[in-house]
């Protein structure tokens, strides 16, 4: 059985860890076309 609270932590921490980097990338490409 799983223990869906801490695969939920785990999950949210790594899309956290993602999308940190994709959001710096777009908004260096946003101020880069401006």
């Amino acid at each position: 059985m799983f223990n869906w609270q801490v695969v939920g932590q785990l999950i949210a921490t790594g899309v956290i860890m993602l999308s940190g980097p994709v959001i710096i990338v777009l908004l260096a490409l946003k101020k880069g076309n401006l």
